[in-house]
């Protein structure tokens, strides 16, 4: 359901180059909703695939068990669902939002917003979690936290101004993911010429091209989508060989790339 989110199509190039390095031909469909979806997973069992691998979607209990009920394996990638019989792979989300908690109050930062994507998603929620309980266990109070209500360009920009309409206005912003960082940052700069990293330090999650480019220099975790795309490939293969496999999520630490929106030095 997002594949205008520029951390997809470069996943999407890997991973289809991966399928089609054991013999499988990869079908694709994109989703407008979780409710499409499900609807989507339907379409894609009448033609009796293999294995159906998930991205960037929620599926609803009842789709899960119809892939069951059609011997159809489902295999999840960058989602943590709740069915517990699941299998698949996600970056440790909670994991890079501690990551972010300590690179920002290392750097001296103390007043943190949190501009969150999709409410609904695993890795919003864990991004989340991880780096506001890291702040609460070092001392400082919550982040304030906006809802941008998409993964997008276009959502960042706008949360940006929420962000500035609130008089305790912070001094450093975790984005649920790079787009939404890039986007935010354009407005800050735009439209309240807001220095970055001089007045507010900004960091991504993701790690996609365009966040390494001069014009941006973001401050990012990147996933480790190698590492994601060769455990799906390999979960795949196995699953494809009619082996059993245990239920499991596989959980990969992601790694900080500081850049040059974040800067050294207590704010004032």
């Amino acid at each position: 359901t997002d594949i205008t989110n520029p951390f997809y199509p470069e996943v999407l190039t890997k991973l289809t180059a991966g399928l089609q390095s054991i013999d499988l031909k990869v079908m694709l469909t994109v989703a407008d909703s979780s409710a499409d979806a499900d609807d989507q997973l339907r379409l894609l069992l009448s033609y009796q695939p293999d294995v159906v691998v998930v991205l960037a979607a929620v599926l609803s209990s009842e789709a899960i068990e119809a892939c069951r009920n059609a011997g159809t394996p489902v295999v999840f990638f960058n989602r943590r669902p709740a069915d517990a019989r699941a299998l698949g792979v996600t970056c440790d989300n909670f994991g890079g939002g501690v990551l972010v908690a300590d690179h920002l109050m290392d750097l001296g930062h103390r007043n943190f917003a949190f501009v969150a994507g999709r409410a609904d998603t695993s890795t919003n929620i864990d991004r989340w979690e991880g780096f506001s309980s890291r702040c609460q266990e070092r001392g400082l109070p919550p982040p304030q936290k906006y809802d941008a209500g998409n993964f997008s360009y276009e959502a960042g920009y706008e949360a940006a101004h929420a962000v500035m309409k609130n008089s305790d206005r912070p001094d450093a912003v975790f984005c649920a993911n790079d787009i939404l960082a890039i986007g935010l940052m354009d407005c800050l700069r735009r439209e309240y010429n807001i220095a970055i990293p001089g007045d507010i330090s900004v960091v991504g999650f993701d790690g996609i091209s365009m966040a390494s480019w001069p014009s941006h220099g973001l401050t990012t975790v990147r996933q480790p989508v190698e590492k994601m795309c060769a455990f799906t490939i390999d979960v795949v293969s196995k699953l494809c060989q009619g082996k059993a496999l245990k239920p499991r999520i596989e959980r990969i630490p992601g790694e900080l790339i500081e850049r040059e929106t974040t800067t050294r030095g207590v704010k004032a």
